[in-house]
């Protein structure tokens, strides 16, 4: 299949991976410690997955059915309000309340089609591997490798209020879409004191695009 996008940011196909070695150097006796924590962070790209095996299955559907199954995991899988805060930068702040959750919403629905759009119903269908053990990351934060077919992919999660979330994804392990995400954002926002609604009209039309491929 031609995976064109993943998440935030343009995935290219095709570009060797970069693969990151995952060592753990504790006794037997905590190892097992450490699986059970790791199953607990890998969990929710676990289930992210999971989603996106139903909708390359599901032959016919339409975008609204697929967005019906893949929406209320990718809002428990991702930290949407806090990709979304890190994606607009410093602006975010002076964004009204009602702003911020008109934009949360238009982000979520934006995120959602995008991934309708990466993993499209075909006879060659993405592969998923996940790695059973997760890495320290920066912020107390822990890494889990993956890999789509030969792409791969890199989660950084951390511990919210919630569990844990997605707060950014390694394309090749090593390219953040956030910060990607970060310069395509100021862009749309423009020269407009930050005028949220530019950034909002920028997202619908790339949700129409995706929704209509």
């Amino acid at each position: 299949m031609n995976i064109k996008y993943l998440a935030f940011g343009v995935l290219a196909v095709g570009v060797p991976a970069l693969v990151l070695p995952l060592s753990f150097s504790t006794p037997a006796a905590s190892q097992q410690q450490v699986v059970v924590a790791s199953s607990e962070i890998t969990a929710p790209v676990a289930n992210l997955y999971a989603a996106l095996k139903k909708i390359q299955a599901a032959q016919g559907a339409s975008f609204t059915q697929k967005e019906a199954i893949l929406a209320p995991v990718i809002s428990q899988a991702f930290d949407l309000p806090g990709i979304l805060r890190t994606s607009v930068g410093y602006k975010f702040e002076s964004f009204s309340a009602a702003d911020k959750e008109r934009l949360l919403e238009t982000f979520r629905r934006f995120t959602v089609a995008r991934y309708i759009s990466s993993f499209p119903a075909d006879n060659s269908p993405a592969t998923f591997k996940i790695s059973p053990k997760t890495s320290a990351a920066s912020n107390k934060g822990q890494m889990v490798s993956t890999m789509i077919s030969d792409t791969q992919i890199n989660y950084l999660m951390q511990q919210t209020p919630q569990g844990w979330k997605i707060s950014d994804v390694l394309v090749d392990g090593h390219i953040s879409q956030v910060a990607i995400q970060h310069g395509d954002f100021r862009s749309a926002l423009g020269n407009n004191d930050g005028n949220v609604d530019n950034l909002i009209a920028s997202l619908n039309k790339k949700i129409q695009q995706f929704s209509s491929n």
